[in-house]
């Protein structure tokens, strides 16, 4: 399914997804984290296809089941975290998105550190939700963070340095 996904097979790809869930669930139980994974992965085949009404209900089952049974506060809520926030940012409801974002970047400090690749793809796009919203100061801000993170990590002619000052100019 991910490979059909990948190559814009969608119909190609649901199936084969909802078949998955359907084996996930009768061997390991309707709450088990790989029915999770395999709902945010669904979700992410109809927000692909634009179909976010029907991602939604997706993504915050695959929220729930991760929620219950690894706590508020494990590494793999981050993933379905930022893609709430993702669908959030893209329906324009901007205030479900930061609060997703800032939930998903909250727990990748914690767990990865305030200065990991993972931190900082979730602060990208949280400094474009910013930009989205018009509000330039707190898009700069973030931006100028993960400018931070990349210049102390990277070489500072490294290709993810550019694109950070691209987006910050």
């Amino acid at each position: 399914a991910l490979l059909y996904k990948s190559q814009g097979r969608y119909e190609s790809a649901e199936p084969l997804y909802q078949r998955a869930l359907k084996i996930w669930e009768n061997a390991l139980g309707p709450e088990h984290p790989d029915v999770g994974t395999t709902l945010n992965n669904l979700a992410l085949l109809y927000e692909s296809q634009g179909n976010y009404e029907v991602a939604l209900p997706h993504y915050e089952r695959a929220l729930m089941i991760a929620e219950k049974a690894l706590g508020p506060d494990h590494p793999r809520l981050v993933r379905t975290l930022s893609n709430l926030a993702g669908l959030y940012h893209r329906k324009d409801q901007y205030e479900s998105a930061e609060l997703f974002y800032k939930r998903a970047l909250k727990i990748t400090e914690k767990t990865s550190g305030q200065n990991h690749i993972n931190t900082v793809v979730i602060l990208n796009s949280l400094a474009g939700l910013y930009r989205s919203q018009n509000n330039d100061k707190a898009a700069e801000a973030t931006y100028k963070r993960v400018l931070q993170i990349k210049e102390n990590s990277l070489r500072p002619d490294h290709l993810d340095v550019a694109a950070t000052l691209n987006e910050l100019a």
